[in-house]
């Protein structure tokens, strides 16, 4: 009887170790176009080539997407998976594309000038930075000091581009997620 209970208490053991279950949290993300920067009607293209990238403070890009929106395109949801991404700061960046670069292009010019970009989420002045992306514009920059308890949250890009109004939200929220290990 004895061996038994020892059998069964291995037996679990080995059951737990197989069934261990890690939990981590990812950033989920929503970017809506509520109006776009171009739908100005015949002056504009009636859609944005719109460039994504979110950096966090060591200068790595922890996302990035070159996309089209349109009046049947006006969102895109995406994640963000780091180890330190609650306890780091976020850049936020989004850029309406008018030249015919690749997203290579604007991941380097963003990390190798992380700094000015920064500087220019906090002011709020992009002509500080306008002079690295050459014709495309900066729809936005957010700063976020990023930590478990500000979420969700809900970043506006919005202002006034050629005489044409513009508003994108970004929708954050944690995601608690749990993943089997073997």
């Amino acid at each position: 009887m004895i061996f038994l209970a020892l059998a069964s208490c291995k037996s679990t053991e080995n059951k737990s170790i197989l069934s261990e279950k890690k939990a981590f949290t990812q950033l989920k993300c929503k970017l809506k176009a509520y109006n776009l920067s171009e739908d100005m009607g015949k002056v504009g293209t009636n859609n944005d080539e719109i460039v994504l990238l979110v950096t966090n403070s060591a200068q790595k890009i922890l996302y990035s997407i070159a996309m089209t929106m349109d009046s049947l395109h006006t969102e895109h949801t995406f994640s963000v998976s780091d180890t330190s991404l609650f306890k780091d700061t976020l850049l936020f960046t989004l850029l309406e594309i008018d030249s015919e670069e690749k997203l290579s292009y604007f991941q380097e010019k963003i990390t190798k000038n992380i700094t000015l970009f920064e500087k220019a989420a906090l002011s709020k002045d992009y002509k500080s930075i306008s002079n690295l992306l050459s014709d495309d514009d900066v729809l936005g920059i957010a700063r976020l000091e990023c930590n478990e308890t500000i979420f969700p949250k809900k970043i506006l890009f919005s202002g006034l581009q050629f005489f044409d109004r513009y508003e994108y939200v970004l929708y954050l929220n944690k995601l608690n997620v749990t993943s089997q290990s073997n």
